[in-house]
């Protein structure tokens, strides 16, 4: 049985014709959002005499439609495993660190920090926010402690009905060594009012990071 050749071409020029509908109209904004296999733990520069803890977290944020999208805004919720009741602290994102040199010299620059903003993202585009987050309320006495916390990233668009969205969940382990170098953050008053802080960082692998680690190990000391 022959097949009309104008058929054949009529249906495939339907075919591409919505595949380009959908893809330049029709498909939206779909965001993927994950983190990297480190966070930084800091303190809050802006709390009085920078006592507050803070973290520093690297995010990949994936427009995986076809059509431009916007984050609006980034949370973390923050939570320290084995507490009863658990107790959740809010992370807002305060500052974006513009600077990721590595800078292995005694005296450490001050960073350069911007004010966090809503940002776009391009079709197939990724774009890299390493974002400061600090307790949304500026009252909490909230200070970390040894033990295993569970940060939970969120984030809104922008439309004013639209719900924050939750992300991939990771774990980290925090030691004595961790707190003893945050409580080295130097904070001196200045003439006419403020605080000059000495704004240390540090570095820490997440939980998922270390155990891939080993995993990797394993599978290399079978081998031999």
């Amino acid at each position: 049985m022959s097949i009309d050749v104008s058929i054949i071409l009529s249906l495939a020029s339907f075919i591409i014709s919505v595949y380009v509908l959908w893809t330049t109209q029709l498909a939206k904004f779909r965001l993927d959002v994950a983190s990297t296999a480190r966070v930084e733990l800091t303190t809050n520069p802006q709390s009085l005499g920078a006592k507050q803890a803070g973290i520093k977290m690297q995010l990949l944020f994936t427009n995986k439609g076809a059509n431009l999208g916007y984050v609006h805004d980034v949370a973390i919720a923050i939570s320290k495993n084995g507490t009863k009741p658990k107790e959740i602290i809010l992370l807002r994102s305060l500052f974006e660190s513009l600077d990721e040199t590595l800078n292995l010299t005694n005296q450490l620059p001050p960073p350069k920090l911007v004010a966090f903003s809503s940002f776009p993202v391009r079709p197939l585009e990724t774009v890299i926010k390493n974002i400061v987050f600090v307790p949304n309320d500026s009252n909490i006495d909230f200070k970390f402690e040894m033990g295993t916390y569970t940060l939970t990233p969120y984030t809104k668009g922008l439309k004013s009905k639209e719900k924050w969205r939750k992300w991939d969940s990771l774990d980290v382990d925090i030691n004595s060594e961790d707190i003893r170098m945050l409580g080295q953050t130097l904070v001196t008053p200045m003439v006419g009012g403020g605080q000059f802080v000495k704004w240390l960082l540090q570095s820490k692998p997440t939980n998922y990071a270390e155990n891939a680690l080993k995993e990797l190990l394993s599978q290399i000391s079978r081998k031999k």
